[in-house]
């Protein structure tokens, strides 16, 4: 492709529009194909199995990613019910306190963020498919380590040694987002138009929601089976390692390297690149980093800070409820059911975005209506809280909350950074898009549960109203880079 399409660009766009799309013209110079020319000795195959397999090689990654992500929740509900029950101390040994509880949250955000960068600028020099298996190991081998901690002395406690184990987890989880979603994109399938790569990266983003759903339902099962809560906690933490080592096996067995990164070193776009020109890329497409790592911010802030405190969240709604004076053994099925409902009512949002909405909405239309709803949805629960409403009220609105989040936000700061980024920078700029987003999460998951203890439920929904209405003036201003978008769709951009 030449430089006559930029000129062909419609003269309704600013200046600032056609330089833009020429900076992203230039990027992109050199890994442009059209991609319906599929290598036939690539071509996925169609078959069961091997539908399957492609969904195990990259979507047990995520499946292990999400159920991690979101099942330390029960795990410090837990762990809070284990440190009413023991000597002081056996407290002092298992340090969990409030800043404890939201460090070992964190902790897991916080190495995705390094995950997010590392993996992401690597895997555009050496690949995907070698650095997918080496993130889904550091997500098998940080579950299993949190899984058997032990108190060797006084100087270190079970919550630190968590704490460390879980930036591992969080280090591979952060691999997975910006590899995972390049393999998919750079995968041939039946279809490869611009929109079906889309949908395809939307459909492998809906096993997030599987492992959100599974980890409720494990934690519910294991309390409710009168499993003892000093190996309920380490069995929640050990499973994750399950989906993970089905990811290393599938990609180490049946995963070739994709076929836009292959093209990209076929055409002398090597993956030896130094850091320098990546960085002039980068700041060529300034625009659009920014916009996507302030969505995928600010998104992450409630997201994750209100999914990964719900039992928090869950004891302020039924404060005076009937567990609330119960046994530990009820007050965490209580706990637990509360998650199930959650993330059964956000479920339904990943599968309706992928299958449905996206097919017939632009996507940053989507993004800018879900952004729009949460300002609604959680000043609306600050005023039920405020106003002594019935809990169920609060409940439906609150778990409506994930639906919306799932339906559009969550779904399209996922898949709009490797749209949006050539194949010779795509995982570092989808990299850097993540880790913004896992810094908010971070934040969210540190600081919600310190301002629910300090200024009470409707505070916290009021303040996750205005980090959603910045969201929103956001997408409002970010047409310019949706004009981006639309000029790299219809002139081929994305290979």
């Amino acid at each position: 492709m030449d430089d006559k399409w930029i000129m062909e660009t419609p003269e309704t766009h600013d200046d600032n529009i056609r330089t833009e799309c020429a900076s992203t013209h230039e990027v992109a110079s050199g890994v442009i194909d059209n991609l319906d020319e599929v290598s036939p000795a690539r071509r996925k195959p169609n078959s069961a199995l091997d539908k399957f397999i492609h969904t195990a090689k990259l979507g047990a990654g995520l499946f292990a990613d999400s159920y991690d992500l979101f099942v330390i929740d029960s795990v410090l509900a837990i762990l809070n019910e284990v440190r009413g029950l023991s000597t002081e101390q056996e407290q002092a040994q298992l340090g969990i306190t409030d800043s404890s509880k939201g460090a070992v949250a964190a902790a897991t955000s916080f190495g995705a963020v390094a995950g997010m960068l590392i993996f992401g600028f690597l895997s555009d020099r050496l690949g995907r498919r070698k650095l997918l298996v080496v993130t889904a190991a550091c997500v098998a081998i940080g579950a299993l380590a949190c899984a058997v901690i032990v108190q060797p002395n006084d100087s270190i406690t079970m919550s630190s040694q968590l704490v460390i184990f879980r930036v591992v987890v969080g280090i591979g989880i952060g691999g997975e987002y910006p590899l995972s979603a390049a393999a998919t994109l750079e995968t041939p399938g039946s279809d490869n138009s611009i929109i079906h790569k889309m949908l395809r990266a939307a459909r492998l983003f809906c096993m997030q929601g599987g492992g959100m759903v599974t980890a409720a339902v494990v934690a519910l099962m294991l309390i409710a089976a009168g499993c003892p809560l000093d190996y309920a906690w380490r069995i929640l933490l050990g499973l994750g390692a399950i989906p993970a080592l089905v990811a290393v096996y599938t990609r180490v067995q049946h995963m070739e390297e994709t076929e836009g990164f292959t093209r990209n070193v076929e055409q002398g776009q090597e993956s030896t690149l130094p850091a320098t020109p990546v960085l002039e890329q980068l700041l060529k497409m300034k625009s659009v980093v920014l916009t996507t790592c302030s969505l995928w911010f600010l998104l992450d802030i409630t997201f994750y800070g209100t999914a990964q405190f719900r039992s928090a969240i869950e004891s302020k709604l039924f404060d005076d409820g009937p567990t609330a004076g119960g046994s530990p053994q009820d007050r965490l099925v209580h706990v637990t059911a509360f998650s199930l409902i959650v993330a059964l009512a956000g479920l339904p949002g990943y599968l309706l975005s992928a299958h449905y909405v996206l097919k017939r909405f632009d996507v940053w239309l989507v993004q800018l209506a879900g952004f729009s709803a949460l300002v609604f949805l959680y000043i609306g629960i600050g005023f039920l809280v405020d106003l002594n409403a019935p809990v169920v009220l609060s409940l439906v609105v609150f778990a409506f909350t994930f639906f919306v989040t799932n339906l559009g936000p969550n779904m399209t700061t996922f898949i709009i950074p490797p749209m949006m980024f050539p194949t010779n920078i795509r995982t570092t700029g989808h990299g850097i898009a993540a880790a913004s987003g896992k810094l908010g999460a971070a934040i969210g998951s540190y600081l919600l549960p310190v301002f629910l203890h300090e200024y009470g439920l409707a505070a916290v929904m009021y303040f996750c109203g205005g980090v959603a209405l910045v969201g929103m003036l956001v997408c409002m201003a970010s047409l310019r880079v949706r004009e981006i978008c639309i000029w790299r769709e219809s002139h081929r951009c994305l290979t």
